[in-house]
C-alpha cells in the first residue's frame, strides 16, 4: 500500500511543476492562484506521510509526530485553497469575500485547535502498519 502513496506523491508534485508554468505567467489571477497553492499543499501533505520521509523528518528535528502535524496542516491549507477556487470561480462579489474569510476562519481555528492538541499530549506510539495495529477481530 505504501507504493500508492508514493505514486501519489510523485504525481501531485508532477502536477505542481506542470502548473508552475502557469502561475508564473498569469500569478495575479486569484483562480490560477489558489488552484497551484491547493496542488502544492497537497503534495507536502503527501510527502510528509511516505513511510521513508517521516521516521527520518521526526529524528532530524527531534520533535516526535512533527511530520505527521504538519500532513493535516497543509491537507487543512489544501482544503481551503481549495474552497478558494470554488469561490474564484463560480461565486462573485461580497458574498465571495464572506465565504473566503469564514473559510479562512474554519481553517485557522482547526489549525490552532490540532496545534494545541499536539503540544498538549505526549509522543504517540508509531505504527506503520496503521490498519493491522487497529484492526478489528
Amino acid at each position: 500500500m505504501t507504493w500508492a502513496l508514493g505514486i501519489a506523491a510523485v504525481l501531485a508534485w508532477l502536477g505542481v511543476l506542470y502548473q508552475l508554468r502557469a502561475f508564473l505567467r498569469r500569478g495575479r489571477s486569484p483562480l490560477v492562484v489558489y488552484y497551484w497553492f491547493s496542488l502544492l499543499f497537497v503534495s507536502l501533505a503527501l510527502s510528509f506521510v511516505l513511510p521513508h520521509v517521516y521516521p527520518r523528518f521526526d529524528a532530524m528535528t527531534g520533535i516526535p509526530n512533527l511530520s505527521k502535524l504538519l500532513a493535516n496542516v497543509y491537507a487543512v491549507l489544501a482544503v481551503l485553497s481549495a474552497q478558494n477556487v470554488v469561490y474564484a470561480s463560480h461565486i462573485s462579489g461580497p458574498m465571495a469575500s464572506r465565504l473566503r474569510l469564514a473559510s479562512l476562519a474554519d481553517a485557522a481555528a482547526t489549525l490552532v485547535v490540532m496545534i494545541v492538541l499536539f503540544r498538549s499530549s505526549g509522543p504517540l506510539p508509531e505504527t506503520s502498519q496503521f490498519w493491522k495495529h487497529y484492526e478489528l477481530s
